[in-house]
């Protein structure tokens, strides 16, 4: 143990960092961030860096600590000196984070990685590209694949709850996309495009189409739900 663990109370338990603001956003990211409390056996405290890196932390040292992918999904990154160090300084506690979007901001995590001595990785990356993505740049030791998102009790929950029968779903074809710029990639573009050419297509087949793809027509939180609950059918695109 070293002179900073040795100062700090020990908490036999999880340390999650997130970040989610109190504007809208989509419903999966705090069903993801609820998913520790809600199944680990292990007690967990969840402290939201939005806020802020709460007064007292640096004083408790927990035996696992988890970044949540919420904390990268821009550049810089949610995360605070102060919280940096302090990851940095947990040389007791085992550290994991999430990744999603891993094309972006790639050097940066990578030094982040290394700067705080993440010891567990969970990412979206095929196994096959483990080696020449973070063993080639990083020390990491374990690396595990994970899926974006699933289905939450609570997302069951609510299907139980908003399910009606075809005919009593006013939209026939429903859908929400933004558009997104050109260096994401090809997989980013069909995300709209696929949108626009079903709506010249379907034109004058007297369906009723709620199929849109600008910023202000997106849904989120329960509205998302009641919206794909109301729609006999959605399109589906591939993501990642």
């Amino acid at each position: 143990m070293n002179d900073c663990d040795a100062l700090k109370k020990s908490v036999n338990g999880i340390l999650l960092l997130y970040s989610h603001s109190s504007k809208a956003n989509a419903p999966t990211l705090l069903e993801h961030i609820n998913s520790f409390k809600n199944y680990s056996e292990r007690n967990v405290c969840a402290v939201n860096l939005e806020l802020g890196f709460p007064m007292g932390l640096s004083d408790l040292s927990f035996d696992v600590i988890v970044l949540h992918y919420s904390l990268f999904g821009s550049f810089p990154y949610e995360l605070c000196n102060r919280s940096v160090q302090y990851i940095k300084e947990a040389r007791e506690s085992y550290k994991v984070v999430f990744f999603q979007d891993e094309h972006r901001y790639c050097q940066q995590r990578f030094s982040l990685i290394n700067r705080v001595d993440v010891d567990c990785i969970y990412t979206l990356l095929d196994p096959q590209y483990f080696d020449d993505v973070y063993h080639k740049y990083t020390d990491v030791r374990q690396i595990i694949q994970t899926l974006t998102g699933y289905v939450d009790g609570s997302l069951v929950d609510q299907a139980r709850r908003l399910t009606k029968p075809p005919e009593a779903r006013s939209i026939d074809v429903g859908y929400r996309a933004r558009s997104l710029p050109f260096w994401m990639g090809k997989g980013a573009q069909e995300k709209t495009e696929i949108a626009e050419k079903f709506l010249c297509r379907v034109a004058g087949l007297g369906l009723n189409v709620d199929v849109k793809t600008g910023e202000k027509d997106r849904i989120y939180g329960d509205a998302w739900h009641q919206f794909v609950s109301n729609c006999r059918v959605m399109i589906g695109v591939e993501a990642g």
